[in-house]
């Protein structure tokens, strides 16, 4: 009898023949036919077409298969405040990105990200083109449509961001364009509430929209915008946009917000609405970005808005960067609760963002970004201002 190696080798030299016969077959299903139009074609022109031809009928919708991604390392230093006061590096993420071409009108997208200590399927969708009235149907997972707008340029968000629009939804997102006017519509899921917190640091959290996966609420997410992007000379352009959304609060969301001191007390509202506008003017080197969001989810209102100015300097070629971006950001979120300091979900917030975007060469990016971070708590200042140093390559 044979050994279990001996087997195990005569697994491996039948698995190694198979694959040989598996490729020899796949050859000659791609060469013969090519061949039997080569014999047949008169002049070369007519070979080479001809050979062209076959190889294009034998590939497959993996032919069209192209990747993308990033790679974010960084260095941060949180507040004395923070949970992790202690500086240090971090792999921030690294993702992949496939996209295939299926058709001219058919495309497939998705984002795997990996963490040191996590990883997840992000933005994910097929994308259906070239519909009637210059309009396409995204059908998937993605973010909010307002998300972009304007472009915030650095690694941290601003703080409409964080609590509005920062997780994805599933559902269905069409989009149009008629010369300088654009719309989009979305019917998703849409989230849950949950916390999070304005930069690096974990402590200090406020109230967010949160993915998630089923439809806890039972009432989808409704949201509609409409814009007009102005192309001005010399490259400019001015780009204005509104928006709403309208859904309704679960049952854990009403348990999250009556858990809220001075919020138990009020009306007992399921309602959720949140409308808002954005203004972003770009040229070739500066850029200017407004964003202002109101909201009621329940009984709890909130507003809040962001200004950013950022301006790009490009250095002399054969200089050691391509370009240099100072970038200075100012946003608010008010919560309309007396401020508690034993619960930083009633805290009003202001984030100061300067940033220094250094472009070393195409897609590889050395953001260097410090984040003032000011809380009304009703009591003592919070020492929790950060710096985050990253490098950022994309492919």
């Amino acid at each position: 009898m044979k050994s279990a190696a001996a087997k195990r080798e005569g697994c491996k030299r039948s698995e190694a023949k198979s694959t040989g016969r598996e490729k020899k077959l796949l050859l000659a299903l791609v060469i013969i036919p090519a061949f039997c139009s080569f014999a047949r074609a008169v002049s070369v022109e007519e070979r080479l077409s001809a050979l062209e031809k076959a190889f294009k009928e034998s590939s497959s919708p993996v032919g069209n298969l192209k990747f993308s991604g990033e790679l974010e390392f960084e260095y941060v230093d949180t507040g004395r405040d923070g949970v992790t006061p202690e500086s240090h590096f971090q792999l921030d993420k690294f993702n992949l990105c496939p996209r295939v071409k299926l058709s001219e009108k058919i495309e497939l997208y998705g984002q795997f990200t990996f963490k040191a200590d996590d990883a997840y399927c992000g933005e994910t969708y097929a994308v259906f083109s070239k519909m009637p009235l210059n309009t396409s149907l995204k059908v998937g997972m993605d973010d909010r449509f307002i998300d972009g707008k304007p472009g915030r340029k650095t690694e941290a968000v601003s703080l409409i961001q964080a609590a509005f629009y920062n997780s994805d939804s599933m559902g269905l997102f069409w989009s149009g364009k008629q010369e300088s006017l654009y719309w989009h519509f979305s019917l998703t899921n849409g989230y849950k509430l949950s916390e999070t917190s304005p930069s690096e640091d974990k402590s200090h959290k406020f109230i967010c929209d949160a993915k998630q996966y089923g439809d806890s609420n039972e009432n989808k997410e409704t949201g509609f915008g409409a814009g007009m992007k102005h192309s001005l000379a010399d490259n400019r352009s001015l780009d204005v946009f509104g928006f709403a959304y309208i859904s309704k609060l679960s049952g854990d969301d009403r348990v999250l917000l009556h858990a809220v001191p001075g919020y138990g007390n009020t009306e007992n509202s399921d309602g959720v609405a949140m409308t808002g506008a954005a203004a972003e003017y770009e040229s070739a080197d500066l850029g200017l970005g407004a964003e202002y969001i109101v909201s009621k989810y329940g009984a709890l209102k909130r507003d809040g808005y962001f200004l950013q100015a950022s301006y790009k300097i490009k250095c002399p070629s054969g200089k050691c960067f391509d370009s240099v971006t100072p970038l200075v950001r100012y946003g608010k979120l008010n919560v309309d609760l007396p401020n508690d300091i034993l619960n930083s979900l009633t805290w009003d917030r202001e984030k100061i963002t300067l940033a220094l975007i250094v472009e070393i060469e195409k897609n590889v990016l050395l953001k260097n970004e410090y984040y003032i971070n000011r809380e009304s708590t009703g009591g003592a200042e919070v020492d929790n201002d950060e710096l985050l140093v990253q490098l950022e390559i994309r492919f």
